[in-house]
């Protein structure tokens, strides 16, 4: 008697956004320290990492996601002072203040961080996001919004 064969079955559809308020931050390289003989390396973002995912508990699936993921991700960086006006105006943001952030840190260092930080927790490996779209923009404050859903097939 044969067995029949299962289709695979399609992952359930899957999706959800979360909200940080926190200072985006970014990847920072990995460094190595000598011990004797030895040489150990280590990853100097881990306790940034490790706050980001206490932040982002809530947010959490019951279990890790599968199957192609795309992942939209806002990055609100908090204004210099520099783009608000001076004296009794103060609050009020220049005219030719930029909406886009274009300096430092790197929105590919920062997307970086926060795919490492939600590994495990939402998803088993960052390899299964397929489409990416990151954007850094300036506001009031720090925020890091990101949205992941099923990628369609």
């Amino acid at each position: 008697m044969q067995r029949k064969e299962r289709p695979k079955r399609k992952p359930k559809q899957q999706s959800g956004v979360l909200e940080v308020k926190m200072r985006p931050l970014s990847q920072q390289r990995h460094k190595a320290r000598r011990a004797g003989n030895r040489v150990f390396m280590y990853d100097p973002s881990s306790k940034d990492k490790e706050k980001f995912r206490k932040e982002c508990a809530k947010f959490e699936p019951k279990h890790p996601l599968e199957g192609a993921l795309s992942v939209s991700m806002i990055f609100n960086m908090p204004r210099p002072k520099s783009h608000y006006r001076t004296g009794r105006y103060s609050h009020l943001l220049k005219t030719d203040a930029p909406k886009l952030h274009t300096s430092k840190p790197d929105i590919d260092n920062i997307v970086k961080f926060y795919l490492d930080a939600m590994t495990g927790a939402f998803w088993r490996d960052d390899s299964i996001v397929c489409a990416l779209e990151a954007t850094k923009v300036y506001a009031e404050e720090g925020l890091v919004e990101i949205e992941y859903w099923n990628f369609p097939e």
